[in-house]
């Protein structure tokens, strides 16, 4: 259990990069997902866009699922079907299982945001430590840093293996990090 605000404070910010580092590392890769599936670029939108369905039920039921089972077993949870769902679908060739994936993906990136945002609140309410709105320089500091990297890594590292060594590695680091702040 973490009794220090400041390094609460740390960790916390720690799991935001890892989220925006974890969800935005395909996109530069989305050449290779649609050639994957075999779609023209029409198709493929409207594909990927399916995980809006995700998110939206992520909207609808995160909030509650987190006051009936807890916020940590509910954060361990999300963070696995999220990271298992980004592996899956770059490893995938079939449209119907993609579409899956992709909703459980989005539902994913709800769930995680939602229980990583409540240990916000909960800091916020415990320290007077406003992490709120560091939060979201914190993600996007993920998200820029991964989208540069992954690009760099197109034709040199195979997407499947680039997707899973990182959902493997992020998934273990987040969870260790949620685990030190289990209070």
């Amino acid at each position: 259990c973490i009794r220090d605000s400041s390094k609460e404070k740390k960790l916390l910010h720690t799991l935001f990069v890892c989220f925006g580092f974890g969800i935005m590392a395909w996109l530069p890769r989305f050449p290779e997902v649609k050639a994957n599936l075999q779609l023209d670029n029409g198709a493929f939108g409207s594909l990927v866009s399916t995980g809006g369905i995700g998110a939206f039920l992520g909207l609808l039921t995160v909030g509650h699922i987190l006051h009936k089972f807890g916020a940590f077993r509910v954060t361990i949870a999300s963070i696995l079907l999220l990271f298992s769902s980004l592996t899956l679908l770059v490893h995938v060739h079939s449209t119907l299982p993609f579409l899956f994936f992709n909703i459980s993906f989005g539902f994913g990136i709800t769930a995680v945001h939602v229980c990583l945002n409540s240990h916000g609140f909960h800091l916020l309410n415990r320290s007077k430590i406003n992490v709120i709105t560091s939060t979201a320089g914190y993600w996007s500091a993920g998200s820029l840093t991964t989208s540069i990297l992954s690009g760099l890594l197109v034709g040199r590292v195979a997407l499947t293996t680039h997707i899973t060594i990182l959902s493997v590695l992020l998934a273990a680091i987040m969870l260790s990090i949620v685990i030190r702040l289990k209070s």
